[in-house]
């Protein structure tokens, strides 16, 4: 089981937590609503997009947490219900932002330790998730597809090259949804490291899932298996830097200390990495920008939050001219697009449901653009923009770069 720290304990098991879910956690509503002060508009004042959906106290953090005590204490026993309420979380951690500050309590990890439970005592996962950690284990990817198929996106005439002979040391990790489901995703962000004259390689047949669905699901052993096993291929290319289109794997790198994995190198989002360099660029006329004419939003993913990395995108946005008009939750509140937690795998109308929400506030704005930087919420605002006939473009924010530098 993996170990999380959490002031002023390190935590092991979800007997660990039992304390934190039965006296820090006061029902303050923190975990339902966004920041009293940062509410500028009563249409978007909810947060936990479970609750928001089914209504009752149990889909809420706080709700969670007294399953979990309930759980502990042989209160309530195991079923569908109780396995409904722990699954259909999606792992946004908007509960865990204001909870830590305010409350001093961390539901986000109380409840991944839940889910680790609950595949412990053989109460999960749910099926839709066993199927996407086997085809992990067989193919290296959650969706069935070929391992060898991973770089079918790659422009021809690229050749990965050697990172021990690049000074930089920089490897870029593509990411499952980004190599199978939003290549363009991918596409982009090659030709802007390769327009910007940034050296950096890639895993090419060694590169794996990260692991994020399977953490996310409580399937902890199979996670720390294939996170492993990148982290080892990026040590004997000696690579120094990691960079990633995907905010999911970003999360997962960032966090293998947390199951006792060592990393070797620095992990940064590529948007981290080309903020700077863009403004400057830009700045000085060095690169000529093609300035987009379509109002846009930016929408936060989740897996960033708690990492508050929300400037880098925004600069790039702003860098090429975009005028950006923010949703009225945003950064540390922004509401989650549906997709993560395993929910779209087991739960897709609930999934499309949480991302129509999002796609209304975006709608609020006057933007007919949202743009981010995760594939997951990419790809399920396009799929539920074009089964509700809504006039939403989606774009990655690496994607609206490359088309201002005429790529």
């Amino acid at each position: 089981m993996s170990q999380d720290y959490i002031w002023p304990v390190t935590r092991y098991s979800l007997e660990d937590y039992y304390e934190e879910v039965w006296t820090h956690c006061v029902k303050c509503k923190y975990c339902q609503h966004v920041y009293l002060p940062d509410t500028v508009d009563h249409r978007f004042h909810y947060q936990c997009p479970s609750g928001e959906v089914f209504k009752f106290e149990a889909y809420y953090a706080s709700g969670r947490n007294e399953l979990i005590r309930a759980l502990l204490e042989g209160e309530v026993k195991w079923s569908d219900r109780v396995r409904h309420i722990i699954y259909t979380c999606t792992i946004c951690g908007a509960c865990e932002a204001w909870c830590m500050f305010s409350g001093r309590g961390y539901p986000l990890k109380a409840i991944e330790k839940l889910r680790e439970y609950a595949v412990e005592v053989g109460q999960g996962p749910l099926p839709a998730h066993k199927k996407f950690a086997e085809s992990v284990q067989v193919n290296h990817n959650p969706y069935g597809e070929p391992h060898q198929n991973r770089f079918a996106w790659l422009p021809s005439g690229f050749a990965p090259r050697d990172v021990s002979l690049i000074e930089s040391g920089v490897v870029y990790f593509v990411g499952c949804t980004t190599s199978y489901r939003r290549m363009e995703i991918a596409q982009a962000t090659v030709k802007v490291l390769e327009h910007l004259e940034i050296p950096f390689t890639v895993m090419d047949g060694e590169e794996w899932c990260c692991g994020s669905p399977l953490f996310r699901t409580g399937q902890v052993k199979g996670g720390v298996e294939t996170l492993a096993h990148n982290i080892e291929v990026l040590r004997k290319m000696k690579a120094k830097k990691l960079i990633v289109s995907c905010a999911g794997c970003y999360k997962t790198f960032r966090e293998a200390p947390r199951y006792g994995l060592k990393l070797p190198l620095e992990v940064i989002h590529v948007t981290q990495l080309l903020a700077p360099l863009i403004k400057e660029l830009a700045g000085k006329g060095k690169i000529k920008l093609k300035r987009p004419i379509e109002k846009s939003t930016y929408h936060d993913p989740c897996h960033l939050r708690l990492f508050r990395m929300f400037e880098p995108p925004r600069e790039i946005l702003r860098a090429i001219g975009i005028d950006l008009a923010e949703m009225p939750r945003n950064r540390l509140n922004s509401f989650c697009c549906g997709y993560g937690g395993g929910v779209r795998a087991e739960f897709k109308d609930y999934a499309l449901q949480v991302a129509s929400m999002r796609l209304e506030e975006a709608k609020s704005t006057g933007a007919n653009v949202i743009a981010s930087i995760c594939p997951f919420c990419k790809h399920n605002f396009l799929e539920t923009a074009g089964v509700l006939g809504l006039n939403m473009k989606t774009y990655d924010v690496m994607e609206l770069l490359a088309k201002a530098l005429g790529l």
